[in-house]
């Protein structure tokens, strides 16, 4: 015989029900990886900027574009970009750094170009400017006369450009060791919250 189930046993004693609890803590969940991901990022960063910073200002700044023209008295003709802040150059070298040709210029229509003298003395790669001008035209006829009993050469190009040249440099620093301790904390952060978890 059926009996509709009323939650007691045949005897007539309660049917034990589960006690309810507190439920199970599931695990915190693990911080992710972003941060190594964003740490990694900014250690290329530290290497890449820098660098691109280097060879589009630091080494075109030293790239003066210098032409060897001899010092023996006579006119050379020079073609060089117009209305450009151009430099000459004597040599440094311990023969010959305490004797400077001397130069005058002048344009293509017979103008003197004024060659201005500098205020203290730039050395290039055992090269010292020995003056400063601009060229105009572009057209130049330059003549150089070299101290007696020497026979020496000048050499003409872009003048230096030294603000570049130093920003560049510390900037390509300044810019690694930000890009660099950024990534390494970071990384270093989130490997510890990691850890922790």
């Amino acid at each position: 015989m059926n009996h509709r189930d009323s939650g007691f046993s045949p005897v007539g004693a309660p049917r034990p029900w589960p006690v309810p609890g507190t439920p199970p803590v599931a695990p915190r969940p693990r911080t992710g990886r972003a941060g190594i991901w964003v740490g990694a990022g900014l250690l290329v960063l530290a290497v890449v900027v820098p660098l691109t910073l280097v060879l589009t200002v630091v080494v075109p700044a030293w790239d003066l574009d210098r032409r060897s023209v001899p010092a023996d008295g006579a006119p050379h003709g020079l073609v060089l970009p117009a209305h450009a802040d151009y430099a000459l150059y004597s040599s440094n070298s311990p023969e010959w750094g305490a004797f400077d040709p001397a130069c005058r210029a002048t344009d293509g229509a017979g103008g003197a170009i004024d060659l201005r003298s500098q205020s203290g003395t730039t050395t290039v790669a055992g090269w010292k400017v020995l003056r400063r001008f601009d060229t105009g035209s572009g057209m130049l006829v330059l003549t150089c006369d070299s101290p007696d009993g020497t026979l020496q050469h000048v050499e003409v190009g872009r003048a230096p450009r030294i603000g570049p040249m130093i920003g560049g440099v510390f900037g390509a620093i300044g810019l690694a060791g930000l890009f660099g301790l950024a990534g390494l904390v970071c990384i270093v952060v989130t490997v510890v919250r990691r850890s922790r978890r």
